[in-house]
């Protein structure tokens, strides 16, 4: 089996049929097809300034997204502003290492793990969801 090589232009991080990012608040994750989905998910609120709030990487997208929806940690940067969502399906030897790269390179404020993600694993760097969408 061929491994697939990720290049840092390629990550389709999700967004509603409108092009827009996802609010936390208001998604389902099990009604996306999120289920079982391995993965990694960035949370962010977007006041005045965008804050980075929480990068997690998963097994199950669906699991993990409904538990930060009601995670007091994540919930308490909806007062700044609304929060956003946006996940990337990938698989298991890719989810940690984009998530150490996303919670280092964007500075992320939950540094309570939430998830399972090994904080040695080897960075891998990629497109950041709020980078300009590539057209073919």
């Amino acid at each position: 089996m061929n491994k697939v090589v990720y290049k840092a232009s390629a990550l389709p991080w999700a967004r509603t049929a409108e092009g827009r990012f996802h609010r936390l608040v208001s998604i389902k994750p099990k009604t996306l097809g999120l289920s079982g989905v391995s993965g990694t998910y960035v949370i962010w609120c977007s006041g005045l300034k965008v804050d980075w709030v929480y990068a997690g990487a998963s097994g199950d997208l669906a699991e993990s997204i409904a538990a930060a929806q009601n995670d007091p940690k994540i919930d308490k940067f909806a007062e700044k502003g609304g929060l956003g969502v946006t996940w990337v399906a990938l698989p298991a030897e890719y989810r940690d290492r984009v998530a150490v790269f996303l919670r280092a390179k964007l500075k992320t404020q939950v540094e309570e793990e939430l998830d399972s993600v090994d904080p040695k694993a080897e960075p891998l760097v990629v497109n950041l969801p709020n980078d300009p969408i590539q057209k073919p």
